[in-house]
């Protein structure tokens, strides 16, 4: 598994989101936070510069793979409770792990999370994504989203174009765009996960959090802030902080109001 580590301080362990996607686009924004913690940033197994599983059929993979491969991190760094802080799907993956392994999570930061039932958010965040569009990438999304047969006969290609047609949408002041680069895609683990979370509901696992739980979600975010909210009630004592005109990377749009919050709670 690759990982990258900076800083010191409180060990705190940095879950990306996407699936099919990598690390890659929390640095250098996130690297601030180093001042007073120390960061694990790392890729998931099958995705971005790790390997792949050992012994698994990629075919196989689910999310609570991904739950369990942060356990093992912990573990082999020799750390004890560590701080998580998930992006986007990240934020699910380490809320289940916070479910799992409560005795290994010191504080949990979800960033942007994706919904805790594929119902409430899903379709939303389409519609969403869709109108916040200019008319071409909004066209190809569309024209991508319902080619079924590229997803199946090349999903490399799929998620590229996905991935590509969206870009301006994770961006409140989408002028932000333009300088973060497109999400680097690697898809073969990643579809297989993608498709193990089909229709799924983790509320249960969310209500046994019982580690400090901060969700940060910026208001111009396509992610339905309903469906924020139902997190931030099923997770006990969870507390929510809107960041004012961004979208889906607080992290880049509003990095300093970003790091004053995350430090504030977890050092």
């Amino acid at each position: 598994m690759f990982y990258q580590r900076l800083g010191k301080g409180p060990p705190t362990i940095l879950v990306h989101g996407g699936m099919v996607l990598d690390s890659s686009n929390f640095l250098p924004h996130v690297a601030p936070l180093a001042d007073n913690l120390d960061l694990i940033i790392y890729d998931q197994c099958g995705r971005g510069r790790s390997g792949e599983r050992q012994g698994q059929d990629y075919s196989k993979a689910t999310l609570m793979d991904d739950v369990e491969d942060l356990e093992e991190l912990r573990k082999v760094l020799g750390l004890g409770k560590v701080n998580v802080v998930g992006h986007s799907w990240g934020g699910i993956i380490g809320g289940l792990f916070a479910s799992k392994y409560p005795g290994s999570v010191q504080g949990l930061v979800m960033v942007a999370p994706v919904g805790a039932r594929y119902a409430i958010w899903q379709r939303p965040w389409i519609q969403n994504t869709l109108a916040s569009l200019p008319a071409k990438e909004r066209d190809e999304f569309d024209r991508v989203l319902k080619d079924r047969d590229l997803r199946k006969r090349d999903p490399q290609e799929y998620f590229i174009r996905y991935f590509t047609s969206i870009h301006m949408s994770w961006f409140g002041d989408q002028s932000w765009a333009a300088k973060v680069p497109v999400h680097k895609v690697r898809a073969r683990t990643g579809l297989a996960v993608w498709d193990s979370v089909r229709e799924y509901d983790v509320r249960e696992e969310l209500r046994r959090i019982t580690a400090r739980t901060l969700i940060v979600q910026g208001t111009k975010d396509a992610i339905p802030l309903a469906s924020t909210e139902e997190i931030k009630n099923l997770i006990p004592g969870a507390r929510l902080e809107l960041i004012d005109g961004a979208g889906h990377y607080p992290f880049i749009e509003a990095g300093a109001r970003f790091v004053d919050l995350l430090l504030d709670f977890l050092v």
